[in-house]
């Protein structure tokens, strides 16, 4: 019902849109649908042994209004639906974008927070080249959510035949993270960052950083072995490396998560991709890992990701997926469980299938 739900409301914002027949208002859309499972009796990051659509699948429409005001502002909002938030329908985007001039680029609103290299399109399946991004970087246990209430100013140019952007923004979120199968409700109080690219037709390099001031409730949600509340710290900081060179794709993250003042771990994850296109086909391994510290809550793990990617046209892509999960002794992982020496359940290597479709229009 959630999800017919929420059918029902994208398409009612889209008729209503485009009711105002009004040139300047822009539709984009995107989908993906598939399925995934695993071999274990404790549920990975929300995947268990039944096969279900919640994992991979979810829809979205964009709209961008200009009100030809004569001046360079339009407004951009994205519904978007998740099958892991119970196909609810969520303003994933709702900025007024402001162009100052050719170069310079400020937005204020609901706005996508820029940790990642995919962080712009982390939802639309056909950007990226797996079905599921690997979890130790990606995955709602490093970083819960994807945006943020606040302002972001961005600037772009050129170096030779190098394209070049920096961007400052603050802002802050209210969100829940799903920690050890339990659901912790987190105030990220305020957040600044700066994020650098360089980009030309072979690839990107990309460096961030972030401070973040958060407030949780840990304690109150376990009922003991935790304070009732921490007001804690973050440093986060990323480094990013794409290559593609003829039919080579190489690509690469680290994410340095630093916390203060939190029964949080601090981690350290990174991964690397390597595919080789031939024709339509994109087959790609990945090898994925993370370690954690400073914490009784022990997510280390390490995964390897065998992946097919089959272009079927310029706007659609089918993914299949095979991840081999193994996580540290003694260690939870991302499984939803706490680590075995805190009462959790013992986790063991974890085969993870998944196969899914993605479609933007």
């Amino acid at each position: 019902m959630n999800l017919i739900k929420s059918i029902a409301a994208i398409s009612l914002c889209s008729l209503s849109f485009s009711s105002l027949a009004d040139p300047t208002v822009s539709t984009n859309a995107f989908i993906t649908a598939g399925i995934s499972f695993t071999d274990s009796k404790v549920s990975y990051a929300g995947t268990g042994q039944d096969p279900k659509a919640s994992d991979v699948s979810k829809m979205a429409v964009q709209f961008t209004f200009d009100p030809d005001m004569g001046l360079p502002i339009t407004f951009t909002t994205q519904l978007l639906a998740k099958g892991r938030k119970g196909w609810s329908v969520e303003a994933e985007w709702a900025f007024l974008a402001y162009e100052a001039s050719d170069n310079l680029t400020i937005k204020a609103g609901k706005i996508l927070a820029p940790y990642f290299m995919i962080s712009q399109s982390i939802d639309v399946g056909i950007t990226y080249p797996w079905g599921v991004a690997p979890e130790e970087i990606y995955g709602t246990a490093n970083i819960p959510f994807s945006s943020i209430a606040g302002m972001d100013i961005t600037y772009t140019g050129d170096i030779g035949d190098y394209e070049y952007s920096m961007s400052l923004y603050t802002g802050e979120n209210t969100f829940t993270v799903p920690a050890a199968g339990l659901t912790v409700d987190v105030e990220l109080v305020g957040g600044v960052g700066f994020v650098f690219e360089l980009t030309n037709d072979y690839g990107m390099l990309r460096y961030s950083i972030h401070d973040m001031n958060f407030k949780d409730n840990i304690g109150t949600v376990t009922g003991g072995g935790f304070p009732s509340t921490s007001n804690g710290k973050v440093l986060f900081t990323t480094y990013g490396a794409k290559l593609e060179l003829d039919n080579i794709l190489v690509m690469s993250e680290y994410a340095n998560r630093g916390l203060a003042q939190s029964v949080f771990p601090t981690s350290k994850a990174w991964y690397i991709t390597m595919a080789y296109r031939i024709n339509q086909y994109l087959p790609q391994i990945t090898y994925s890992e993370v370690k954690t510290s400073g914490s009784p809550l022990d997510q280390s793990q390490s995964s390897i990701t065998a992946g097919l990617e089959v272009t079927t046209s310029a706007s659609t892509r089918l993914n299949f997926d095979i991840i081999r999960i193994s996580p540290d002794n003694g260690s939870a992982g991302v499984f939803d469980t706490f680590p075995v020496g805190l009462g959790g359940l013992p986790v063991d290597d974890t085969t993870k299938i998944s196969a899914s479709f993605s479609m933007v229009f």
